[in-house]
């Protein structure tokens, strides 16, 4: 059995990393991410802010373009949603980005699959 922890809980009021989406929830959170990168298709757009919520906008930083958000590795899944997931999610394996993360190994096919782990093994080390 564990022992008790002290001090009174405050994970129930606490906004979870990504979570601080504004006015009108998810729907409106996403209505802003599409008119701030007009050049995301609806479905990336989407699956960033169901994903990562506000941190969606550290994902594309700088960018202006799909060109920007570096290769393409499989489906919408570019090097620099991968380059997140190594620096602020801790990803250090294939699987991590794949299945713990992401879920997308449920939607791409071997070689890409591949791609994603040749690129996480090149820059993890």
């Amino acid at each position: 059995m564990l022992p008790a922890v002290a001090g009174a809980s405050w994970t129930a009021s606490e906004v979870l990393p990504g979570g601080d989406i504004g006015e009108g929830g998810f729907e409106g959170a996403l209505a802003r991410l599409r008119r701030a990168a007009p050049w995301l298709s609806e479905q990336l757009a989407w699956r960033l802010m169901r994903n990562y919520g506000s941190r969606a906008y550290e994902i594309l930083g700088e960018s202006g373009s799909m060109q920007d958000m570096g290769e393409l590795l499989g489906g919408d899944l570019t090097t620099r949603e991968v380059d997140y997931l190594i620096t602020k999610e801790w990803a250090r394996a294939p699987e991590d980005v794949l299945w713990r993360r992401s879920k997308l190994g449920l939607h791409l096919n071997e070689a890409e699959k591949s791609a994603v782990a040749d690129y996480v093994r090149k820059k993890v080390g």
